[in-house]
């Protein structure tokens, strides 16, 4: 297998399942399937996520994986999968062994703590929240981001429409910057998109495919 991979984790659970969570993998599996099928890439996805399934796809995919997403329950140092909470330094370290990840995107609540380690772990583009999100926006935001890039929008014009979307609904704060200021506090959810290098917000799934 040549494509590149596209790896999501909905940190669901058996349960008693989130619908918001159900949803959003339900309807970004069904934007991404035509893109899979026709071999621009290859895509992962699990319903209910344990650490386990993001290790061994980890293991798995390390040299071919473009994009990480999450979405579920976290925090500022943590990201709750079904079995244990993964703590940011251990994930970070396992990103940082996939040379071709240009993406991750951390769908829950106050993600934000994940940036710096991620930034200087060498992932060039982050998505993450600064606090609490409301359930059924996280899931509208996600969506309208995975459509936009699947119009061949690039990752900031993906980002943007979507924040857009949200904006319409209920106004929130969105930032964007290269760094992070330790002391930078804000009780409003946001998303903001992170990056040390701006080229890197033009990259369009569309056309990934690797040679």
């Amino acid at each position: 297998m040549n494509q590149d991979v596209l790896l999501f984790a909905f940190a669901n659970n058996h349960a008693k399942p989130l619908p918001t969570l159900q949803k959003e993998y339900e309807e970004l599996n069904q934007i991404l399937e035509d893109r899979n099928y026709n071999s621009n890439f290859h895509t992962t996805m699990f319903p209910f996520a344990s650490v386990d399934d993001f290790t061994e796809n980890i293991i798995k995919y390390r040299k071919k994986l473009f994009l990480f997403h999450f979405a579920g329950h976290a925090g500022p140092q943590k990201l709750e999968y079904l079995d244990i909470n993964a703590h940011v330094r251990g994930i970070s370290y396992l990103l940082s062994q996939c040379p071709n990840l240009k993406l991750v995107f951390l769908n829950g609540c106050s993600t934000i703590g994940h940036v710096n380690t991620l930034l200087e772990s060498g992932i060039p583009v982050i998505i993450a929240t600064s606090a609490l999100v409301e359930d059924e926006l996280a899931t509208k935001f996600s969506i309208k981001f995975y459509k936009a890039l699947e119009n061949g929008d690039t990752i900031n014009e993906a980002y943007e429409l979507a924040k857009g979307v949200v904006l319409q609904e209920e106004e929130r704060s969105f930032k964007r910057g290269i760094i992070l200021s330790s002391d930078e506090k804000n009780n409003d959810p946001i998303w903001g998109i992170f990056f040390k290098n701006e080229k890197e917000l033009q990259k369009d799934l569309s056309k990934i495919k690797t040679i």
